[in-house]
C-alpha cells in the first residue's frame, strides 16, 4: 500500500504541498491529502490524478482521495490509524 502511493506521487508533489497522510482496510483506502492554506482548483485536480493511479495500481479496492487545506500558522494533524507518507520540511 505505501509503496503503491509513494510510486504514485512521483513528479506529483508541488510547493504548497504539505503533507500526505493514508489509511486503508481490506477494501478501503483513504488518502488525505493537505495543501497550504486553501485548496485551489490544480491542487484538486493533483488529488484526483493521484487518485487514479492508486485505483489503477488497486483495482479491487474502493479509494478516495481527498484535498484539505491546513493554514500555514497550524500544526498538521495525523488521526489514529493514519500513516504518513509524505511531509515537506518546515521552517522552525
Amino acid at each position: 500500500m505505501l509503496l503503491t502511493l509513494q510510486v504514485a506521487l512521483l513528479g506529483m508533489v508541488t510547493a504548497n504541498m504539505r503533507s500526505v497522510v493514508v489509511s486503508w482496510t481490506d477494501k478501503i483506502v483513504r488518502i488525505r491529502v493537505v495543501f497550504d492554506d486553501r485548496v485551489l482548483a490544480e491542487d484538486a485536480e493533483l488529488a484526483s490524478e493521484i487518485e487514479s493511479e492508486v485505483i489503477s495500481h488497486l483495482p479491487h479496492h474502493s479509494v478516495r482521495c481527498q484535498a484539505e487545506a491546513c493554514l500555514t500558522s497550524q500544526e498538521m494533524r495525523i488521526s489514529p490509524g493514519e500513516v504518513l507518507v509524505f511531509r515537506r520540511a518546515e521552517a522552525k
